[in-house]
């Protein structure tokens, strides 16, 4: 059960972990999106964000040019998944998130049905709990937390898991629940305080001299629902070690994907220079079909790739497949196929090979949100900046690195409030109207 209802999968097999899909009337309006709070690839990767940048460590310590502008990066980070769940509410017809307030109530309640790596059983969360209500100490503490931030932009410490209980606590359980995005609300407030603050972007700003796309081409977007299934075996208690080899125990996960898609574009420079591509995919309509100003879409504006070119005198055509996106990437290997691949190599004498190479970045399964039957309409944005680059550690882009940082914050040029929808008018900049669709797996292959 995702969202606190007790009777949910015995009314319906469809669900995070089920054999239906996501197509049957839903009890409560938080259900609809279940399938992307519940995507264990989205909660591994917050997870793996919390280990590789804990609270405590002290970058200047421990291999200072890994933790490459640490503190904005996993503000970055929470940015992202938040901007990500908006755009799959507002298509799926969802208002826009509430910020968590610790006076009101929080109307969704959550069931995790899961214990703590230590055994602690992880309790649901009632219908309209009040958070100073219920633990009035930890609000006490965050609220100093919070008017230190805001009054002096002191961004040490933001993330104060130990005063939030329940799956909450947990960056394991986290993005499963409803209120966890109520409280990233909260917490991108505060640094809205500060961006707020900065003078809008200008032409100048933006504007590469010398550069201009000529032309973009996007292949057909379609999104679908995958059935997957998730080795649980290591997560579940098991009499003696040893037997875990005799085991084996899988749930079955509506996944969202997409096909894999490519873009192309055709980029004009008077002179040969480096350069950065960033690619940004955002609504154009609100859960209302509303038409939004980019002053108001720009928070849910998400950054597919980001990567640098090299462009010639003249015309330099550059094409590049969603497969191979910086801020995207693949499930991580299973440590049951990890163990076979081991056990495998023992006993045949195979080439075990091991790469020191890694990966972090959201499930490039949820790149693109959900589509529709006959087409939703997004906005992407293709931008052409320049790129002058001494490289220190080269990683994808959630990874820590410096190997695509051009000097510009994180979330350029949706970072900053737009005054002007005409400032992003500039040859640099491309805006492209693209529809999702979505199928049935079964209809993938004939489309």
């Amino acid at each position: 059960n995702n969202t606190g209802w007790e009777d949910y999968w015995q009314k319906k097999s469809s669900g995070p972990v089920g054999n239906g899909g996501f197509d049957a009337p839903f009890t409560h309006v938080e259900e609809r999106i279940s399938y992307f709070r519940e995507d264990v690839g989205l909660n591994d990767f917050l997870a793996q964000m919390s280990l590789f940048y804990p609270t405590w460590l002290d970058p200047k310590k421990y291999q200072e040019g890994i933790y490459f502008k640490r503190g904005e990066l996993f503000y970055y980070t929470m940015q992202q998944i938040s901007a990500r769940y908006s755009l799959e509410r507002i298509y799926n017809g969802m208002p826009k998130t509430d910020m968590l307030y610790w006076d009101q109530p929080i109307k969704v309640g959550y069931n995790p049905k899961v214990t703590s790596p230590g055994g602690e059983v992880l309790y649901p969360r009632a219908f309209n709990m009040v958070p100073r209500v219920f633990n009035p100490a930890g609000v006490w503490k965050a609220e100093i937390i919070e008017r230190r931030m805001i009054d002096d932009l002191d961004f040490g410490i933001i993330f104060w898991v130990e005063y939030v209980s329940g799956p909450m606590g947990y960056s394991l359980t986290a993005a499963r629940d409803p209120a966890f995005y109520m409280f990233l609300n909260r917490l991108m407030y505060i640094f809205k305080h500060h961006k707020d603050a900065m003078p809008a972007y200008t032409k100048n700003d933006l504007h590469f001299p010398g550069v201009k796309i000529e032309s973009v081409e996007v292949s057909k977007l379609i999104t679908y629902f995958d059935h997957f299934d998730i080795d649980a075996t290591y997560g579940l208690p098991i009499p003696a070690d040893k037997s875990y080899k005799d085991y084996h125990y899988f749930g079955m996960q509506s996944r969202l994907n997409h096909k894999p898609f490519t873009y192309k574009l055709t980029v004009s420079s008077d002179h040969p220079t480096d350069a950065i591509v960033r690619i940004f995919i955002g609504p154009k309509f609100d859960s209302e079909d509303h038409p939004l100003t980019l002053d108001e879409a720009r928070e849910a504006y998400v950054e597919l790739d980001r990567f640098a070119v090299k462009l010639t005198k003249g015309e330099t055509v550059i094409e590049r497949n969603s497969k191979e996106s910086t801020a995207f990437t693949e499930d991580k290997e299973g440590i049951r196929s990890m163990y076979t691949r081991v056990k495998n190599s023992i006993e045949t004498k195979e080439t075990f090979y091991v790469t020191d190479s890694y990966t972090c970045g959201m499930p490039e399964r949820l790149m693109i949100p959900k589509g529709s039957h006959d087409g939703r309409h997004f906005m992407m944005y293709m931008m052409v900046t320049p790129f002058e680059h001494k490289r220190q550690f080269e990683s994808p882009i959630y990874c820590g690195g410096s190997q695509y940082y051009d000097g510009l914050p994180y979330g350029f040029p949706f970072d900053r409030r737009v005054e002007y929808e005409d400032v992003f008018n500039v040859p640099n900049f491309h805006r492209e109207d693209v529809l999702v669709y979505h199928k049935y797996e079964s209809e993938i292959n004939k489309s």
